[in-house]
């Protein structure tokens, strides 16, 4: 190990690396550039964090030293590993906070958007195949019946059924895959949701509390109020509603409603003397 190169890298190292660093291990690269493996590994490292900000190198840094990494790499293009950072920078701003559980989901939300982005080129792919038989297929018809190529034009049908029954089959895929992501958001949305909710409550403050209690309070003192109205309402109709001994000597009952209409008779018995005059 010792007798490894030391010192600045080339140029011709630095463009074998930024060529392969994707494709082969940090072994395969050290060998090749006669580098020991941690040069390797720290040139990894700085490497796709440049052009892009502080707070985004340290999100892609830990995307780097997640356990699940390594299978990515091993699973994704180049090009799409630099897509699964951007996608993972970009939800990770959104989310702020994201738990090992979120990391889960957004890693499975991310492939799954890849894996439709490969489907839909596929699919273009099949689209202008599809389109070249189409029209060479059309050249041939357009001869005159002795110039046609029979072998040919069934050769082309045959190419052309495939790829149509390819385009069926990829527009199957594509339909399941975004069932499969849209599922995926809705779970993630889900249970930040939740977590937001206990959040926001654990984060009310002591004039929140305050608040609440005041409107309690004022909820509690408008209803005595109210019931206070009521009993004093239901007191005053009743004592108007007794008998009544008039400046004549007239003793008659107010008519208020239907309901203070009380039994001549039972209240004669109950609140009038034999004199006459009231009790």
């Amino acid at each position: 190990m010792s007798g490894r190169k030391r010192g600045r890298m080339s140029l011709e190292e630095i463009e074998f690396l930024d060529q392969y660093l994707d494709s082969k291990t940090d072994k395969e690269l050290a060998e090749r550039i006669d580098r020991t493996v941690e040069f390797v590994r720290n040139y990894r490292k700085t490497k796709p964090l440049k052009n892009v900000s502080d707070d985004d190198a340290e999100i892609i840094l830990i995307l780097h030293n997640l356990y699940f990494w390594e299978e990515i790499k091993q699973q994704l293009l180049s090009d799409e590993l630099r897509g699964f950072e951007a996608r993972w920078v970009a939800l990770h701003h959104q989310f702020q906070d994201v738990l090992p559980t979120d990391q889960m989901q957004i890693k499975d939300l991310i492939t799954l958007e890849i894996l439709i982005n490969r489907v839909l080129t596929e699919k273009q792919k099949v689209i202008k195949t599809i389109d070249r038989l189409e029209k060479q297929l059309k050249r041939e018809e357009d001869r005159t019946i002795e110039f046609q190529d029979v072998n040919l034009m069934l050769n082309i049908e045959t190419q052309l059924n495939a790829a149509m029954a390819s385009q069926n089959a990829r527009t199957t895929e594509h339909m399941k895959l975004q069932e499969k992501k849209d599922g995926k958001f809705k779970d993630l949305k889900a249970t930040r949701d939740q977590r937001f909710k206990q959040l926001e409550d654990s984060r009310k403050s002591f004039f929140d509390l305050i608040k609440i209690l005041d409107e309690r309070e004022a909820r509690e003192r408008e209803g005595r109020h109210m019931e206070i109205m009521k009993l004093a309402g239901e007191k005053a109709m009743e004592d108007l509603s007794e008998y009544t001994e008039y400046e004549d000597g007239t003793v008659d009952q107010p008519f208020l409603n239907y309901e203070t209409i009380i039994d001549e008779k039972k209240t004669v018995e109950q609140n009038i003397p034999n004199d006459g005059s009231l009790s």
